[in-house]
């Protein structure tokens, strides 16, 4: 600092002063550099940013060779930039300078390091924080910076240590404080999350960051109130933030309110534009809405210009393992893993979609990678427990069961604990304790989906039926008979989930001219077709019902929803390098429902409903987790919803009789060759005999089955539900039909 009259105001801490003082000298001489410097300095402390950077400016181009002036212009271009969510490269660029004039200028080589980040040049930026965290090891401000560029990194514990060191050097270090937090929480301590991020708010209240980081650690622990009030906290001090509109959607999004949740994004949108988060966010409320097509379509065009964004590639790989492909989900994941390595969440997702293919040995490795990240990971845990069931080693299980007396435990946590240790028991043929589980995790799930508005909704489920019924009646199909495609290709298989769809799919699959593609969404998007041929918009698309519009359909219509159908077959076939396939298996259980739709768009498609004792299904899908499916949890539900499919298949034999072949699950079991060939001649093929080896299959589909896909077909499923009789008395409310085969 000069030894001037300035420079004697500023030693002595009185910058309105200098500042004065500094008008005075420029009214003598406009060109007068350490003048326009101090009025930088002092614009800059008021938080008028863009004058201290005219200042600032205007002093190197009077003493160029000034590295303090290039500094401090290169800190205030920094301010400029955030604030118009911009890359700071003229800071780079200025602070460049200052280190070019004066190579051991710390806070210039320090300025340099965080415009350089911001640039995502994190290799250079950690070069130059880790020469400054050696030369001035007690320095907090180095030491967290360089736990940023670790953490950004996907360094997560090394960043952990630099944050510690941090405030070890500066117990008052906001910002230390409150990255050790939010990186606690991602570590599954949600207490010492906590406990950081609050004490942050409490050593600077005003800074909206702080408040920003603590809604993060409070939604982590899914106390969604409190973490919505630390958001418009911060919202109320810095509304121009584009990451934190996309926190405050996220709360949205995950209470169930979908419509205000897209709001924010595009909130988040008019503030930054190209806000992948933002984008992100908006594609995965089209998959809740059940538009992944939509929400693929969106993320295809951020795949190249955010290929190393968490969130875009999470939302993508969870969009195709929705859309039946596993393969390219776990593709997306082995990407996100490459940015964040330390992310234990990620694993346990790829985990979930390799169990959920039948791949249970790749899932183990997976689960086990997010446990050694992360001890309490408890997705990793609990698909763990799902997928090893009795086998789960003794220590895993005490390790569970102990998580489940923490005091601040999630709900979406403790259930998710509770049905991996109901896996457990019912391997273990322990039937009370099982149950026990199971009940205790289907109802902190039915709540969660209450009080996000997602409860399942039997009324209009049961209207829903009856206009099925009513529109697919006799009349229909003999004025539509001529209307659909005679391609043989398609086979539908459809039924009540765990009624054997993924058995059937997997016996078929293994005959040489038979493609799996699992579970996909085609049906139902060719029926929502018709609202986009008669210009419904995407809002009306999901208030809309398709059903209304059939009376529009026409030769035209069912022309272009067929070709396009079959274009998207012959694609899968290419690109699973089976185009030689004379089949494609399409299996969707909810298709069932679409059974008169699938009839009139392609009369020659072979359609396979598979059956099974309803008290079995009933059991199986009350022990399953299922993610989307919501009426699962609760008996008056799903004793509503298997009442609805009886009424429904009732309605398809009467209506198309002799249109679709049925296979019962206990027939299956007892003659599996004799089964598996009616099945294969059904589809007008010559026998295979490594159809008997469905386990065998290589192409990762999309099932809640897990352990099953990968296994011969065995009888313990058969009459399980007499087990559970005891304990679960709704069982035997369940209305149960014949269960002989009808001829096709």
């Amino acid at each position: 600092m000069p030894t001037t009259p300035i420079g004697d105001l500023l030693r002595a801490g009185d910058l309105g002063g200098a500042a004065e003082v500094a008008r005075n000298l420029l009214a003598e001489d406009p060109a007068h550099a350490e003048a326009q410097h101090l009025l930088g300095l002092h614009a800059l402390s008021r938080g008028v940013v863009d004058e201290a950077c005219d200042w600032f400016e205007a002093a190197v181009g009077n003493a160029p060779q000034s590295a303090w002036y290039w500094c401090n212009l290169g800190h205030a271009r920094m301010q400029q930039a955030r604030l118009r969510h911009q890359h700071p490269l003229t800071s780079v660029e200025a602070s460049r300078r200052a280190v070019q004039l004066r190579a051991d200028y710390p806070q210039a080589r320090y300025n340099l390091a965080c415009a350089l980040l911001e640039c995502d040049q994190r290799d250079e930026a950690a070069s130059l924080l880790k020469d400054l965290c050696e030369g001035f090891p007690g320095n907090a401000d180095y030491a967290c910076a360089l736990g940023d560029v670790q953490r950004l990194a996907g360094n997560w514990r090394a960043a952990l240590r630099r944050y510690r060191r941090a405030l070890e050097c500066d117990p008052g270090h906001v910002r230390a404080e409150s990255n050790l937090g939010a990186l606690l929480a991602a570590f599954g301590e949600g207490e010492k999350a906590l406990l950081h991020c609050r004490r942050a708010v409490e050593k600077a209240p005003d800074s909206w960051n702080a408040r920003r980081l603590l809604g993060r650690c409070l939604v982590l622990l899914e106390d969604f109130d409190e973490a919505m009030q630390a958001f418009a906290d911060a919202y109320e001090r810095h509304a121009d933030s584009s990451g934190l509109c996309v926190d405050i959607a996220r709360v949205w999004q995950e209470n169930g309110d979908l419509p205000e949740a897209a709001s924010w994004f595009q909130r988040a949108l008019g503030l930054q534009p190209g806000d992948a988060s933002a984008h992100a966010g908006l594609a995965a409320i089209l998959l809740d809405q059940g538009q992944a097509g939509r929400a693929l379509s969106l993320l295809g065009r951020l795949l190249d210009s955010a290929a190393d964004n968490v969130e875009v590639l999470k939302v993508h790989a969870l969009c195709l393992w929705h859309e039946g492909d596993a393969s390219a989900a776990i593709a997306q994941l082995r990407k996100a893993q490459s940015v964040q390595p330390q992310n234990a969440a990620l694993y346990a997702i790829s985990g979930q979609i390799l169990a959920s293919a039948g791949e249970v040995e790749s899932a183990h490795a997976e689960y086990l990678q997010a446990l050694a990240l992360n001890t309490a990971c408890i997705p990793a845990l609990s698909g763990l427990a799902t997928s090893q069931r009795g086998e789960l080693d003794d220590d895993r299980l005490l390790g569970m069961m102990r998580l489940l007396d923490k005091p601040r435990l999630r709900d979406s946590a403790r259930a998710a604990l509770h049905g991996g240790l109901a896996q457990v028991f019912d391997s273990r043929k322990d039937w009370p304790i099982a149950a026990s589980h199971m009940a205790k995790a289907n109802a902190l799930q039915w709540a969660q989906r209450e009080k996000r508005g997602q409860a399942y909704a039997a009324q209009g489920h049961a209207a829903h039926c009856r206009k099925i019924c009513t529109l697919f009646d006799r009349d229909w199909f003999d004025r539509t008979a001529m209307l659909g495609s005679r391609s043989e290709v398609p086979v539908f298989i459809v039924g009540m989930p765990r009624s054997g769809t993924t058995l059937t799919e997997q016996i078929l699959a293994r005959h040489p001219q038979v493609l799996g593609i699992g579970e996909r969404n085609f049906a139902a998007q060719s029926l929502h077709a018709l609202l986009a041929a008669h210009g419904s918009v995407a809002a009306s698309a999901a208030e809309s019902d398709p059903l209304d519009r059939l009376d529009a359909l026409d030769a035209d219509n069912v022309e272009r929803i067929t070709r396009h159908y079959l274009e998207k077959l012959e694609r899968l076939k290419r690109s699973l390098r089976k185009g030689d396939a004379q089949r494609v298996v399409d299996k969707m259980p909810d298709n069932y429902s679409l059974i008169g739709w699938i009839a009139t768009l392609f009369p020659a498609a072979r359609i396979i409903h598979c059956r099974r004792d309803p008290r079995d299904v009933a059991l199986s899908c009350w022990l399953t987790q299922f993610g989307k499916i919501q009426w699962a949890s609760r008996w008056p539900d799903l004793l509503d919803r298997i009442n609805h499919y009886q009424a429904l298949m009732r309605h398809w034999r009467a209506v198309l009789p002799g249109r679709f072949i049925e296979s019962d699950y206990e027939t299956m079991v007892a003659d599996q060759e004799g089964q598996s060939r009616r099945l294969v001649e059904w589809l007008g093929l010559d026998w295979d005999p490594r159809c008997l080896q469905h386990y065998a299959g290589e192409n990762l589909v999309r099932t809640a089955s897990i352990t099953q896909v990968r296994q011969p077909i065995y009888q313990r499923s058969v009459a399980r539900w007499q087990a559970y009789l005891p304990f679960i008395p709704e069982l035997a409310d369940i209305c149960l039909e014949s269960c002989t085969s009808a001829s096709a």
